[in-house]
């Protein structure tokens, strides 16, 4: 039975981390454009080019999306081609292009199938061979049992991005660039000024203030939730998205971090890399406390191209080797089960009933 997922990761989130800006009212005709766009691009077939810098290590997906069930991937980290991915229907396959990167990819021993054909696909993988697992496609959702935090699996963060950006929406208020508009801060934008020439929109995130302890409400600590640190922008042309930009700027608020919450993070000798982990890791270890997904501190862009075009995505033929891909993160015939909401052998990778788990922002 074919999996009919959506290319987006649902969920949906609270406020109870946020600053109370952070929930207000958006300009709800702002955001209807923007959703519109989202949900126009998505159902089209299109290329893409997915960049992340985090924790020192900059990843890359380059990929080709034909409909919501097929699309073919290949991720580079630090400029090194590492992986490739096509998934049809039911069906993925994945050859590992640097065997040195393999625990980067390794699903956690705890989720690993101990068999015969799992060792196979270790060894198949590790020989640079692809492996074809007829059952094991990712099902592009959190899972019950296998929280996908953001920078675990660089293949499903690349294609979730649409709703990720549908989350962000839900927290923060939209608005449109206006270089004229009194809030706007030129001196904090890191991102392209599109000009009345282009025909390109953008439609940028407010980032909410840094939270105060006094704002503590429901018995839980109040610490700083992702939109007090993010900036992103959407640019749309022809009512199509073209280009999603993120940066989780910490370094900015440091300044309110250490007034806010009583902290040095401004002394002599500290640099600012240092601050911002002592910051983050701290605020992490409240966020994981409290079950939300910890912050990442990254930049993050993702560019489309040639959308709506014809597209072909097929499985390779060539050389390939059957074999149980649960050794990899998030693939595999467990990920199907656990994405099923099933416990028997006899399942297949349908999209069924699984929990989603709601990321803090």
């Amino acid at each position: 039975m074919s999996r009919r997922w959506r290319l987006v990761a649902l969920g949906m989130a609270t406020c109870s981390l946020l600053p109370l800006a952070a929930c207000g009212k958006p300009d709800e005709s702002v955001a209807r454009e923007l959703r519109l766009a989202l949900d126009r691009t998505e159902r089209l077939s299109r290329e893409f080019v997915y960049e992340e810098v985090a924790d020192d290590r900059n990843v890359a997906v380059r990929g080709v999306i034909d409909d919501d069930f097929r699309f073919k991937a290949r991720v580079d980290v630090n400029g090194q081609p590492a992986l490739e991915e096509t998934v049809s229907d039911d069906a993925v396959a994945n050859r590992l292009l640097q065997p040195a990167l393999l625990p980067l990819f390794q699903a956690p021993s705890s989720l690993a199938v101990a068999s015969v054909s799992a060792d196979r696909a270790v060894d198949a993988l590790s020989s640079g061979h692809w492996v074809l697992d007829k059952a094991g496609a990712p099902p592009l959702v959190n899972r019950s049992g296998d929280r996908l935090n953001l920078g675990a699996d660089p293949v499903h963060d690349s294609l979730t991005v649409f709703g990720y950006v549908e989350n962000a929406m839900r927290l923060t208020r939209v608005r449109k660039y206006d270089k004229f508009d009194l809030e706007y801060r030129p001196a904090e934008d890191p991102f392209p000024r599109p000009t009345k020439e282009s025909g390109v929109t953008r439609y940028d995130f407010v980032r909410a203030r840094v939270p105060r302890p006094s704002d503590a409400a429901g018995g839980n600590q109040v610490v700083p939730g992702i939109t007090s640190f993010r900036k992103m922008a959407v640019y749309v042309k022809d009512g199509l998205v073209i280009d999603i930009r993120e940066d989780v700027d910490v370094v900015s608020r440091l300044r309110d971090l250490s007034k806010n919450y009583n902290i040095d993070l401004n002394r002599p000798g500290l640099t600012d890399q240092e601050a911002v982990k002592i910051a983050v890791d701290a605020i992490n270890a409240v966020l994981r406390g409290q079950g939300n997904e910890p912050i990442r501190v990254r930049k993050m862009r993702l560019q489309f191209r040639n959308v709506g075009a014809e597209a072909s995505v097929a499985l390779p033929t060539d050389g390939v080797i059957e074999a149980d891909l649960s050794v990899l993160r998030g693939r595999g015939r467990s990920a199907s089960l656990v994405s099923n909401g099933s416990g028997d052998s006899g399942g297949s990778g349908s999209s069924g009933s699984a929990t989603t788990t709601t990321p803090s922002g």
